[in-house]
């Protein structure tokens, strides 16, 4: 009986722990797109909270973000607001801790993505060379799952194509996801 019992508070610890962790096309953690930019000094503490230009992120235009990085060391998120800063317009997920309602997340590799989500294609960030992502479309939005190589290489096999943007279901499976993009 008590092994039950331990087992069943293990569980509901988990479960309840779970949606601290959950990304969703929406949210990030606690973190809900449109919530007011005041919310990260609510939900995070003040050092942990780091102002840096939002291009650093991949973000197009100007203005900053905020970069969350809990004690020192675990980098979770990076944060933009589209309305100089009144509400949360996008996040980058940096942290592996986060993971989709499927189990998917960052280490996830390319292959795991399409097995789960089949017929997705990759295609690559305009703005800078090293991005490519698989975008996946879940009920209430988009998850854009990014991998990063190093500049000059690629892992999909793109196509010229003069009427469409580029893309392809040509990629390497084994690649493993660095970002996950929300906005």
């Amino acid at each position: 009986m008590k092994d039950y019992l331990t087992l069943l508070l293990i569980l509901i610890a988990l479960t309840s722990n779970s949606q601290d962790y959950r990304i969703t096309p929406n949210s990030v953690g606690n973190i809900n797109l449109g919530d007011s930019m005041n919310i990260l000094t609510q939900v995070f503490p003040a050092n942990s909270i780091q102002e840096l230009p939002a291009t650093k992120y991949g973000i197009d235009g100007p203005g900053n973000g905020y970069l969350i990085v809990i004690n020192n060391s675990d980098t979770l998120m990076f944060v933009w607001s589209k309305d100089f800063d009144k509400t949360i317009g996008g996040i980058v997920c940096l942290s592996k801790a986060y993971r989709t309602y499927d189990g998917l997340g960052i280490g996830s590799t390319l292959g795991e993505i399409e097995n789960k989500h089949p017929n997705v294609y990759q295609v690559p960030d305009y703005l800078d060379s090293s991005v490519e992502y698989v975008s996946v479309k879940y009920k209430s939005g988009n998850i854009n799952f990014q991998v990063m190589s190093p500049r000059g290489t690629q892992v999909g096999n793109y196509e010229p194509n003069p009427n469409d943007e580029p893309s392809t279901q040509n990629f390497e499976r084994k690649a493993k996801i660095k970002r996950m993009v929300i906005w």
